[in-house]
C-alpha cells in the first residue's frame, strides 16, 4: 500500500512506469520531500510523504493486487516501511504455491496487463483527518514504476514528492514482441526468463495461437541476478490479433511464471476505401465487394445523436490548439448536453477552452476581411470569457470595415462574379444579427447579383447566409437540388465544377455537403436530407476531422441541427445471406457513444435497426486490400527505399532516393518495422523543410526540386527484431495529388544476440 501523508488539502497522484532497467526490491521508505518556505510553513516542514504497505496477503500474490492509499496526517506521524508491513504480515510460509486438491502446486497465473501508466486522479480532496485513499490494481509488467504526488492546501500553498517502487518476481518470464506484423511477415521472437536472489534450472516454452503460428521450448539454467533468452520463429498467417505465450516450468515440471501478449496482425497491400451512408428509417441494403481483393473489411458506425460527433472532435483536437473553432465546439457540447440531460466534463472544455484561445490570439492579431469572416465563423463567445469577447467585438468591426461600398466582400482587387457571392455570402452569415446595416447592405448586393448564379454550390450558399428574403427562396432552392441525385437510393451531391471557388479558395467536399444541408434545412419535405449528413459523417478522421478546414465549425452547425437524438434504446444489426454478423446497442443514456459494428468478407449486407428510427444516420467505410501491379505512383515522380544489410539490435541506413519535376515539394510517408528506431541524418536535413518520426512510420517533405536534381535521404535506423517485414504502404504526395505504393520489405538478420 502506498501512503502520502499530508495536511487537509488537495492532491494529484500519478503512476506510471519508470526508467529504471533492473527490477528493484519491492520496499520503499518512507521519505519526506524536499519542501518551499510555504510549503513548510503550511506542512510544517515536511512537505509531503510517501511510504508503501501491502495488504495482509502473499508477497507475490496471483492476483496482483496493491492499494495504494493516499493519506494526509499531522507532521511527525512516522511512515511504516514495506519490509516491517511484510515482516509482520507475511511468513515465509506464505510466499510458497498454494496446493491443489491432488498435493500440487497450483499453476502461475499468466500475466496478460501490460499498460504504460494506470493512475491518474487529479482532484483527491482528504477528509477532516486529513486522510484520502484510492484502490488501484498494479499491472503485469516486472518493472519501476514512478509516483508523482502533488497537493495544495487551501491557502494555495504547494508541495510535492516524487518515488519508485518495484513489481518482482523471483523468477520470471517475458515474451519480447512487436508491437505489430503484416501478413507473411517472418522474425525470431526471443523470450527472456529471469532469476533475482536464488538460481533457477528448468524449462522455458514459447507457443502462438491466433494469427500467429509457431513455438519453441528450451531449457534455462539460471544464477542468481542472471537472465537468458529462448528465441521463436513465428509467422503472421492471417489479419486480426496473435498471442505469443511463455510458460516457465522448474525442475519438476511445475509452472512457476507465465506471461502472454497479444500482436495486432496488418492486412497487406493497397488499401481500396468504398465509403457508403444515409439514414436508417429502413433496412439498407450495402452491397460492397471488390474481386480483385484478399481480404475485405467493413466497419458500420451508427450515431445515437449530434452529440457522439461533438464528443468524438473534443478528443480529436485535445492535443492540438483549435483556436476559435474550439469555441463552436465547446458552444454546442454546452447546449447538447443539456438537451440531454448528462453531465459535462468541466476540466476537458476549461482545457480546450485555453488552448483555442492562445490560437485564436496568434490568428487574430492583424485579420483581414477573409479573415475575420473565418474566425467569427467559429468563435461562439461564452458569457463568462471577456477576453474571447473583446476579440469578437474587434473581429466583428474588422469584417465590418472590409465591406465594399456596393456591400460586397473580396479578398481580391479583381474577381469573378462566384467568387464575390460566396465571399459576400460567408461574410454575412459570419456577422452576428443585431449588425443589421452591414447585413443589409449585403443582401441587397446578393440580390443584385443574384441573376449571375448558375450553379448549385453558389446558390448554396446564398441560402445558408441568412440575409435574403424567403420570396427568393424558391428559384435558389430549386438550382441547389439540381445538384443531387440519386444513386441506387441514397442521395448524393454531384462533384462541383473545378472552375468554382469557394469563400478561402478550395471547394472541399465537406464544405459543400454542409453547406447544401444547411441551405436546406428548413425542408421538412426531403427526408432523405440525412444522406447528406452521412456521407459528411463519412469523411471524418480521427487526424484531419470533418475535412471542411475553416468551415469545419459550419460542419459542426450542420450536425448539431440535422443529426436526430435518440429517445428509446435501438438495436442495430449487421447482416449477411439472413445471418447477423454483429449487433449494437444505443443507448440514450449515452449519448456520446456511437455503436460501431465489424464485419470481414464481401457482401451484400444488410443494416437495420429495431425499432426504426427516421432520421438516424450510418457511415459505412468497406476496406479491399488489393495486390500492388506496379502502376501506383505519381506522373514524373519516383521515390526508391533501400534497407539492404541490416542487424537486428545494431545501427544501419534506410536510404530513400526522390526524383520530382522541377519546382514540386514531395511528401513522403515510409513505413516502419515495430520496434525499429529511426533518425534523420543531419547530413541529410538540408534536403527537408519538415520531417517527423512516428512509431511506425517516419514523414518528410523534401524542399523544392531544381531542374535534374535527384535528392537521396539518409535515416539512421535500428531494426529489434530478425526476420522479413513488411509495412505500411509507402506514400507519396505532390500538393493534393497521393499515391500508395507497395512497401519496401526490410530483411533484417541476426546481429548475434539470439
Amino acid at each position: 500500500m502506498t501512503r502520502i501523508l499530508m495536511p487537509l488539502g488537495v492532491l494529484g497522484l500519478a503512476l506510471g512506469c519508470g526508467s529504471g532497467s533492473a527490477p528493484l526490491s519491492r520496499e520503499m521508505d518512507a521519505w519526506e520531500a524536499p519542501a518551499t518556505t510555504e510549503a513548510a510553513q503550511a506542512f510544517g516542514g515536511g512537505g509531503l510523504k510517501l511510504e508503501e504497505q501491502e495488504e495482509s496477503r502473499r508477497a507475490f500474490d496471483n492476483d496482483g493486487i496493491v492499494v495504494h492509499n493516499l493519506l494526509a496526517a499531522p507532521p511527525g506521524k512516522p511512515a511504516k516501511r514495506l519490509k516491517d508491513a511484510l515482516d509482520d504480515e507475511v511468513d515465509e510460509d506464505e510466499r510458497k504455491p498454494e496446493p491443489s486438491a491432488d498435493g500440487a502446486a497450483s499453476a502461475a497465473r499468466v500475466r496478460q496487463w501490460f499498460p504504460e501508466a494506470f493512475l491518474w486522479r487529479p482532484s483527491v480532496v482528504t477528509d477532516g483527518d486529513g486522510v484520502a485513499s484510492v484502490d488501484v490494481r498494479v499491472p503485469d509488467q516486472l518493472t519501476d514504476w514512478r509516483v508523482l504526488a502533488l497537493a495544495h492546501d487551501r491557502g494555495g500553498h504547494q508541495a510535492g514528492t516524487e518515488r519508485t517502487f518495484a513489481s518482482v518476481l523471483p523468477v520470471s518470464v517475458d515474451p519480447v514482441t512487436p508491437g505489430w506484423l503484416y501478413v507473411g511477415d517472418t522474425l525470431r521472437v526471443p523470450a527472456q526468463a529471469s532469476a533475482l536472489a536464488r538460481p533457477f534450472a528448468g524449462r522455458l516454452e514459447i507457443d502462438a495461437d491466433g494469427s500467429l503460428s509457431g513455438s519453441a521450448a528450451g531449457p534455462v539454467a539460471l544464477l542468481p541476478g542472471g537472465s537468458a533468452l529462448v528465441p521463436a520463429a513465428l509467422t503472421a498467417e492471417r489479419s486480426g490479433s496473435g498471442t505469443v505465450r511463455t510458460v516457465l516450468f522448474d525442475a519438476e515440471g511445475r509452472s512457476v511464471d507465465a506471461a502472454e501478449r497479444s500482436v495486432d496482425v496488418r492486412p497487406t497491400g493497397r488499401p481500396v476505401e468504398t465509403l457508403r451512408g444515409g439514414v436508417l428509417s429502413a433496412a439498407r441494403t450495402l452491397d460492397l465487394d471488390d474481386p480483385r481483393a484478399a481480404q475485405q473489411d467493413l466497419a458500420v458506425r451508427v450515431f445515437p445523436g449530434p452529440l457522439a460527433v461533438f464528443q468524438a472532435e473534443l478528443a480529436r483536437v485535445a492535443d492540438r490548439p483549435p483556436g476559435a473553432y474550439g469555441y463552436a465546439l465547446v458552444a454546442g457540447i454546452r447546449a447538447l448536453s443539456a438537451s440531454a440531460h448528462v453531465d459535462v466534463d468541466e476540466d476537458a472544455l476549461r482545457t480546450l477552452r485555453i488552448r483555442a484561445w492562445q490560437r485564436l490570439v496568434r490568428a487574430s492579431r492583424s485579420p483581414d476581411g477573409p479573415q475575420a469572416t473565418a474566425l467569427l465563423t467559429g468563435l461562439v463567445v461564452p458569457g463568462d470569457d471577456p477576453l474571447a469577447a473583446t476579440t469578437h467585438a474587434r473581429l466583428v468591426r474588422t469584417l465590418e470595415a472590409a465591406q465594399r461600398g456596393d456591400g460586397t466582400w473580396s479578398a481580391q482587387a479583381r474577381s469573378n462574379v462566384q467568387h464575390v457571392l460566396v465571399q459576400t455570402a460567408a461574410a454575412a452569415r459570419a456577422l452576428p444579427e443585431d449588425r443589421k446595416g452591414a447585413r443589409l447592405r449585403a443582401a441587397g448586393a446578393l440580390e443584385r447579383l443574384l441573376p449571375n448564379v448558375d450553379d448549385p454550390y453558389t446558390a448554396a450558399w446564398l441560402l445558408a447566409s441568412g440575409v435574403l428574403d424567403t420570396s427568393l427562396r424558391p428559384a435558389l432552392e430549386a438550382r441547389v437540388l439540381e445538384g443531387i441525385e440519386d444513386r441506387d437510393g441514397v442521395h448524393t451531391l454531384l462533384p462541383a465544377d473545378p472552375r468554382l471557388k469557394g469563400p478561402r479558395g478550395h471547394v472541399s467536399r465537406a464544405e459543400h455537403l454542409a453547406v447544401t444541408w444547411l441551405a436546406l434545412a428548413h425542408r421538412d419535405d426531403l427526408p432523405w436530407k440525412g444522406d447528406l449528413l452521412a456521407e459528411l459523417l463519412q469523411g471524418w478522421s480521427a487526424s484531419s476531422g470533418l475535412g471542411a478546414g475553416w468551415a469545419d465549425a459550419i460542419a459542426l452547425q450542420a450536425i448539431q441541427q440535422g443529426l436526430p437524438a435518440i429517445d428509446a434504446p435501438v438495436t442495430v444489426s449487421l447482416e449477411r445471406d439472413g445471418l447477423t454478423l454483429a449487433t449494437g446497442a444505443l443507448d440514450p443514456a449515452q449519448p456520446k457513444l456511437p455503436v460501431t459494428l465489424l464485419a470481414q468478407g464481401a457482401g451484400p449486407f444488410t443494416v437495420r435497426t429495431e425499432p426504426p428510427v427516421p432520421g438516424l444516420v450510418f457511415s459505412a467505410t468497406h476496406t479491399a486490400w488489393v495486390p500492388f501491379d506496379g502502376s501506383e505512383g505519381l506522373p514524373g515522380v519516383e521515390v526508391h527505399a533501400d534497407a539492404s544489410g541490416l542487424l537486428a539490435g545494431q545501427d544501419g541506413w534506410l536510404t530513400l532516393t526522390v526524383s520530382a519535376p522541377s519546382g514540386a515539394s514531395v511528401s513522403v510517408h515510409q513505413g516502419l518495422p515495430a520496434g525499429t528506431v529511426a533518425e534523420i541524418d543531419p547530413a541529410s536535413l538540408p534536403l527537408l523543410t519538415d520531417h517527423e518520426v512516428f512509431q511506425d512510420h517516419l514523414e518528410l517533405t523534401t524542399r523544392a526540386f531544381g531542374a535534374g536534381d535527384v535528392l537521396e535521404i539518409r535515416v539512421r535506423v535500428t531494426p529489434m527484431f530478425a526476420g522479413r517485414m513488411a509495412t505500411r504502404p509507402l506514400h507519396v504526395a505532390v500538393g493534393r495529388e497521393s499515391a500508395d505504393l507497395a512497401p519496401l520489405v526490410w530483411d533484417v538478420r541476426s546481429g548475434g544476440v539470439l
